[in-house]
């Protein structure tokens, strides 16, 4: 039979929470897990022997959960440095549990299916332990009993766990149906004076990637307007000169085509079309229009002004080229000139 820690010692778990976010997505696989480590403490040990409660209550040293989705189950383990004399940072703060707690060595820890640093709001589930020394009808046991037990928040009672020591990793479980097909991907466990650490469960798909889009003319956004996918013309001056779209004959006022996409992923999009120049002459409001064929390539994909683009567009002219073009090929840049001013194609 494995020794537990006095009663004395056993102070801390009574009030351990795991938070729990609710995701109507069913995860896809049954079992999700993982693990961290935890530096040792930095303050030094004792040369003198701690009293026992000192020695017991000992620091991290790593911490495992596991969530099986099919079945609801999640299961929590933590292990703690072994080395005598380690003094707690905390040995000395006043914690209002009384005499009849679970053990200090055991930490909070809170699950959800966002990862820290989101502003997501979560449901809760409440995860607390206890150390029973006696039965229903006030015997006194022979050694302590301990148990887990959880409530979720929404519902009312508890769902009765488990909580064993084997002596070296305390272990929590808890299960129901209700937890199963969360979709909780995330925890973070720590302890007063030690940063927190963090475990991603994983086993499930990886989201898709985010398709970009692109500003048809510039300064958008305008008024949420002017951001699209596979678009049918690109205006890239500010003046309206000049614009992609689709092939068509020489003319003051041309009929022009659409752009044909070939490709438009989340890491880049291909279009062949043509660039309509106008050549102002006598001005640029009834100067004639050309178009030259080009072949346009998207690519690297980021965030501009909180906006995912595409920020950068290769231009190859496949025929002849515009007079004032000295290359047969450009690249475009994408910029992001502030709110009041929107998204502009700019030579790179």
């Amino acid at each position: 039979m494995v020794d537990v820690p006095n009663r004395k010692l056993l102070v801390g778990l009574v009030a351990t929470t795991v938070a729990l976010s609710l995701s109507p997505t069913a995860a896809t696989a049954a079992v999700h897990s993982g693990a961290t480590t935890f530096a040792a403490p930095t303050n030094p040990p004792s040369l003198n022997p701690q009293p026992p409660a000192d020695e017991q209550n000992q620091y991290l040293s790593s911490a495992s959960v596991s969530y099986n989705d099919a079945t609801g189950t999640v299961t929590v383990g933590e292990t703690f440095w072994a080395t005598s004399y380690w003094t707690p940072q905390w040995q000395s703060y006043d914690y209002p549990y009384g005499s009849d707690g679970a053990p200090l060595a055991y930490q909070p820890v809170q699950i959800g299916n966002v990862c820290p640093g989101s502003s997501t709001p979560s449901n809760e589930l409440d995860l607390n332990t206890d150390e029973y020394t006696g039965d229903a009808n006030g015997n006194q046991l022979s050694t302590p009993a301990y148990a887990s037990n959880a409530s979720l928040h929404g519902f009312e009672g508890q769902v009765s766990g488990t909580l064993s020591f084997d002596g070296t990793t305390w272990t929590a479980v808890v299960q129901s149906p209700y937890f199963a097909h969360q979709n909780w991907r995330c925890a973070t466990i720590g302890q007063p004076g030690v940063p927190e650490g963090t475990i991603s469960l994983n086993g499930y798909p990886k989201p898709p990637p985010p398709i970009p889009v692109i500003p048809v003319f510039l300064g958008a956004p305008y008024h949420g307007k002017g951001l699209q996918r596979k678009p049918f013309v690109i205006t890239y001056t500010g003046d309206g000169t000049g614009f992609f779209a689709g092939y068509g004959r020489t003319s003051h006022r041309p009929k022009v085509g659409r752009l044909h996409w070939s490709q438009w992923t989340s890491k880049e999009a291909m279009a062949t079309g043509a660039d309509w120049n106008d050549n102002c002459n006598p001005d640029c409001a009834t100067g004639l229009r050309r178009a030259y064929r080009v072949r346009l390539k998207l690519y690297r994909p980021a965030s501009l002004g909180g906006y995912y683009v595409f920020t950068r567009m290769a231009v190859t002219y496949t025929h002849t080229r515009p007079p004032h073009e000295h290359k047969q090929s450009y690249i475009l840049k994408l910029r992001y000139e502030g709110s009041s001013s929107g998204l502009f194609w700019s030579f790179s």
